[in-house]
């Protein structure tokens, strides 16, 4: 049987969970019966990605090719968008289907493996016109504006697409509701294989400002900085740990999105906090694996959210955390079992948990060797890859499965 020939779309390559997502599946899937495309329909914006982070050379140095589409791919909504923006984008829109068409029928492509956003709506006009099947995955999180035209074009090109991937029972029943007719929903958690640190710890904290004390505990935080992920919550937690717990930094890792005035604001709510000496926002280019080196406790205080693979991280790496009650996270982390989940939006309730870990060192010892037993059993890249393999020659071979 010839290998199956997979175009992956994704619009561009910064720092994600999305993106992480699709470099695990790249770098996992069989090459004897997959040949696997990865395209991106954004040309590459230098600057940008500096500000925002790129996965590019993280995809090369494990030997993942990747093409480009090389345009000014347009955004389909934005959070502060408009109508008229949305209709001003059309030519620009077209322009990408038409190209991403001839691009499938050129590279013979079986099947379509579409990564939110405007991948998906573009790769799923594309799949059509081109009569491929296409699997779209989405995280049910793209809340654009104006919201009457999200909800109109999400249900509609969702429910084209031939199946849906997401990673949460909580999410797919969400997207269950916006379809216009039943669709196959797959629901396959991020898998990953254990980030590698390649610099010690002290090294680290050197880097990013943290003082060379034995004595002090990192709470650590891996996520683009948006507001649905909570930073603002975690500064008002780190205000009210600092009144009692000495020796205690916190580390908000992250690239921001766009607009960056949430960036801006949390700078100037640390300042006006008073914590500036204790609170250390890095962006880090490297291996993720050196920044959770520098991290003895990792939190997740969002606020909306599907199943975040910052937690996976942390997890292979035995690191306990304390998360937010929200979505598919209680399906990750146990209460009490392998980490601490808390109410979302709740400053009080998080500093309490983190608290309670930072004193009882034996507990959060349990916390995370437990965390990483489960992520052995539930969120490894193999585990992730074997499931989107099966789920892939179903629909592209559905008379061979």
């Amino acid at each position: 049987m010839k290998r199956l020939r997979v175009l992956s779309v994704v619009n561009t390559l910064y720092f994600g969970g999305a993106e992480c997502r699709l470099l695990s599946l790249a770098k996992e899937m069989n090459s004897d019966r997959f040949d696997q495309t990865v395209l991106t329909l954004k040309r590459v914006d230098t600057e940008r990605e500096r500000r925002l982070g790129t996965l590019r050379p993280h995809f090369a140095s494990a030997n993942v090719a990747v093409e480009s589409l090389d345009i000014d791919a347009p955004e389909v909504g934005s959070a502060h968008g408009s109508a008229a923006k949305c209709v001003r984008s059309v030519p620009r829109l077209s322009r990408t289907l038409i190209k991403l068409a001839a691009y499938i029928r050129a590279n013979h492509i079986d099947l379509l493996d579409t990564h939110c956003g405007t991948a998906n709506k573009v790769g799923i006009a594309a799949a059509i016109l081109t009569r491929r099947p296409v699997i779209a995955t989405t995280y049910g999180l793209e809340i654009f504006r104006p919201l009457w035209l999200w909800r109109l074009s999400e249900s509609v090109l969702l429910t084209l697409a031939t199946a849906i991937v997401t990673d949460s029972d909580a999410v797919a029943a969400q997207i269950r509701r916006q379809l216009l007719r039943p669709r196959r929903i797959a629901v396959i958690p991020n898998g990953i294989e254990p980030p590698k640190a390649y610099r010690k710890r002290e090294e680290m904290h050197a880097q990013f400002g943290i003082p060379s004390d034995s004595r002090i505990r990192v709470v650590g935080q891996v996520a683009s900085l948006t507001p649905r992920k909570g930073q603002l919550v975690l500064l008002d937690a780190a205000e009210q740990l600092v009144r009692t717990e000495p020796h205690v930094h916190f580390l908000i890792c992250g690239y921001a999105r766009d607009p960056l005035a949430y960036e801006r604001a949390l700078h100037a709510r640390t300042a006006d906090l008073g914590l500036t000496s204790r609170v250390h926002f890095v962006g880090y280019p490297g291996p993720i694996g050196d920044v959770y080196n520098a991290i003895d406790i990792q939190v997740h205080p969002s606020i909306e959210e599907s199943l975040p693979q910052a937690i996976i991280e942390g997890m292979a790496l035995g690191k306990p955390a304390v998360a937010t009650a929200v979505a598919g996270i209680p399906t990750m982390v146990s209460d009490g079992a392998t980490g601490v989940i808390v109410r979302p939006g709740d400053a009080q309730a998080l500093a309490a948990g983190i608290r309670r870990l930072l004193r009882d060192t034996s507990l959060a010892a349990r916390l995370g060797l437990a965390a990483q037993q489960r992520y052995w059993e539930r969120y490894t890249d193999a585990r992730m890859a074997r499931s989107l393999e099966k789920l892939f020659e179903d629909v592209a071979r559905p008379s061979a499965a």
